[in-house]
């Protein structure tokens, strides 16, 4: 998966196979006090880390690990380490 910014008007060729659904993701979105939702996972040292997009819809990890990175990078200037979160057992196949 992959995130970033674009211009306004921009179209991307989707690879319908491939691709569910593709957000416009406003920087305060990521800033909503329920941003990120952590919930524990299977090991106590590695917690599953979501992230809204959009109104109902919670981008997991891997993803939202890197989304939740840009935040603290691009918000607050804060180098913030993201490898210990873990992605819920639905997406580990």
């Amino acid at each position: 998966m992959w995130g970033g910014a674009v211009d306004e008007g921009f179209s991307w060729p989707l690879d319908l196979r491939e691709v569910a659904a593709v957000y416009r993701v406003p920087l305060s979105t990521l800033d909503l006090p329920d941003a990120p939702t952590i919930i524990p996972g299977d090991d106590p040292a590695r917690p599953v880390i979501r992230m809204p997009v959009a109104p109902g819809v919670l981008i997991h990890a891997p993803t939202a690990a890197i989304l939740y990175q840009f935040r603290e990078v691009a918000l607050y200037a804060r180098l913030t380490r993201v490898a210990h979160f873990d992605q819920p057992p639905f997406l580990r196949r």
